[in-house]
């Protein structure tokens, strides 16, 4: 199965960018999944494993959610009040790609550990992998956004992104000592998730 490299993302995008209506509700998608990440991470964690730096992240994907939400109603006016079917773009899709990762590496974690080891973890290895992809997705849409002269930047999300992936990396390998293999095993794992994802995208965006 083709991977979705990065020139398969800019092709995305620069089919995407030029419909609003479509392009709206591709932010509104972001949003919503940044919202499901920052509802996760509260659920993931116990009161005892609520310290400084998960309250800071879940405020941050709290924060992107808002900053994608107001993206698409800027790019489309009226448009994404909620997160229903209509006002996405695959969300059905997207919703699959984030509990399947979610599950999957609970999953794959409790089949290895007890449940008391496996669900911090499981927090970790889950953002991880989301950073991973969003270190790949998040600057070539910027570039795109600047090409377009839309005035939407993701450099501040870029950098905080970049810095909740070096904290998960520290975290992992502070908990786990086969963190190596498993980061490679769970980082293809979303590959695969993520590919069958874009494939619904990229049609929605050369659908015009």
């Amino acid at each position: 199965m083709m991977k979705p490299h990065p020139e398969r993302l800019e092709s995305f995008f620069e089919s995407l960018i030029p419909q609003p209506e479509r392009h709206a509700r591709w932010l509104n998608t972001v949003s919503m999944l940044e919202a499901t990440g920052a509802r996760k991470i509260w659920k993931s964690q116990g009161k005892d494993g609520l310290n400084e730096q998960i309250l800071r992240h879940a405020v941050e994907e709290s924060r992107h959610a808002l900053f994608f939400k107001r993206a698409a109603q800027r790019v489309q006016p009226g448009s994404c009040e909620g997160y229903d079917d209509h006002e996405l773009l695959e969300g059905r899709a997207a919703r699959h790609y984030f509990q399947s990762l979610d599950y999957g590496i609970y999953e794959r974690l409790l089949d290895a550990m007890p449940e008391s080891k496996a669900k911090p973890l499981a927090y970790l290895y889950v953002t991880l992998a989301i950073e991973v992809r969003a270190q790949t997705l998040y600057p070539i849409y910027h570039k795109v956004l600047r090409r377009h002269r839309i005035p939407v930047t993701l450099r501040g999300i870029i950098e905080e992104e970049d810095q909740h992936l070096a904290e998960m990396i520290e975290g992992i390998e502070a908990l786990d000592p086969d963190a190596e293999a498993r980061r490679v095993e769970f980082e293809a794992f979303e590959m695969d998730l993520f590919e069958d994802f874009f494939i619904q995208l990229n049609a929605q965006a050369e659908a015009a």
